[in-house]
C-alpha cells in the first residue's frame, strides 16, 4: 500500500461517500459537520493523506498534530480494509513518543481491531446528545460555575489522562465553561462544557422584562426558537461591565416570575 498526502478530495468523493453511508464505516466527526474532512486542508497543524493499493482508495485520514504538544488526534478515519494499520504505522514512524487519540465508529472493525491489538485504552463510547425538551425541574443549589476559589480543588480532581486537562482548559477559556458540584465545601464533580461554537451557544428560549415600577412582561416570538439575535454571555462577561449586574437564579424563581404580573423576588434596582 502507498501513502499520499492529499491536495484535493475531487477523486476520492466515491470513496469517502460509500463508506459515509455505511453504518460500520461511517465516521462520527463526518456525519456531524462534513467540513471536518473538506476543510481539513485549509487548517492549520492538520494532515490529509489517502492510503492506496493499485491506485485505488482504501482509507482516507485526517490528523491533528501539535508538534509542541507532542500530540496527537485522528480527526477523520474512513477506512474499511488494512488501510488503517498501514497509516498508523507511518504515523508512530514518524512521530515517535507522541500521545495519540483516535475519535472513529466503534463498530469498524478495522479500526478497532487494531487499536486492541496496539493495547490501547479505550474510554466509554460517547454519544452526541441534543436537548429538545422541557428541561426537568430540579435543583442546582449545589451546582457552581468554576471561580478562582474552586480552581485548586478542580484542578486536583480533574482527568489527568487526556489531552484537555484542567490546566488547558484554564488556559482556554474562550472556549470552555466549567460547572461543578460542591457539596459541603467540597468539589464533587465537574463538567467540561465546550461554547464558543454557534451550536453550543446559549441562546434565550424565553424572558421576562421586569420594570422599574415592578411590573412583568413576558417576552414571546412567535414562530421562533430564540428570543433573542445573539447568545447569551456568561454570568461573568455581564458583570464585567459596570452599569450590568447579573446573578444565577433557579429554574422556580424564573417560572414565579414569568408567570407573574408583578415581580416581587430579591433583586433590587439601581437607584
Amino acid at each position: 500500500m502507498m501513502i499520499q498526502k492529499i491536495r484535493s478530495f475531487e477523486k476520492y468523493e466515491s470513496f469517502i461517500g460509500e463508506l459515509a453511508r455505511d453504518p460500520l464505516y461511517s465516521d462520527p466527526h463526518f456525519t456531524f459537520d462534513k467540513e471536518n474532512l473538506y476543510s481539513s486542508l485549509e487548517r492549520q497543524d492538520e494532515f490529509t493523506f489517502a492510503v492506496l493499493e493499485n491506485e485505488e482508495p482504501q482509507g482516507i485520514f485526517v490528523w491533528l498534530v501539535l508538534t509542541n504538544d507532542q500530540y496527537i488526534e485522528m480527526i477523520i478515519g474512513f477506512t474499511k480494509k488494512e488501510a488503517f494499520s498501514e497509516m498508523l504505522s507511518y504515523m508512530e514512524r514518524k512521530y515517535q513518543g507522541f500521545n495519540m487519540d483516535f475519535v472513529f465508529n466503534p463498530l469498524n472493525p478495522a479500526i478497532s481491531r487494531t487499536l486492541k491489538m496496539k493495547g490501547a485504552a479505550f474510554d466509554p463510547e460517547q454519544q452526541k446528545m441534543m436537548q429538545n425538551g422541557i428541561v426537568p425541574s430540579v435543583s442546582t443549589d449545589q451546582i457552581e460555575i468554576l471561580s478562582e476559589k474552586w480552581t485548586k480543588q478542580y484542578c486536583d480532581l480533574h482527568n489527568k489522562d487526556t489531552y484537555w486537562t484542567a490546566e488547558r482548559i484554564l488556559s482556554d477559556k474562550n472556549n470552555f465553561r466549567v460547572l461543578l458540584a460542591v457539596k459541603e465545601g467540597l468539589v464533587q464533580g465537574y463538567l467540561d462544557i465546550t461554547c464558543g461554537h454557534e451550536e453550543n451557544e446559549r441562546y434565550a428560549t424565553r424572558m421576562v422584562e421586569v420594570f422599574c415600577d415592578k411590573s412583568v412582561r413576558s417576552v414571546k416570538e412567535e414562530g421562533f426558537n430564540f428570543v433573542t439575535e445573539a447568545c447569551v454571555p456568561s454570568v461573568q462577561e455581564i458583570n464585567r461591565e459596570p452599569e450590568f449586574s447579573a446573578e444565577i437564579i433557579s429554574k422556580t424563581e424564573f417560572e414565579e416570575v414569568y408567570n407573574s404580573k408583578k415581580y416581587k423576588g430579591h433583586i433590587e434596582f439601581p437607584k
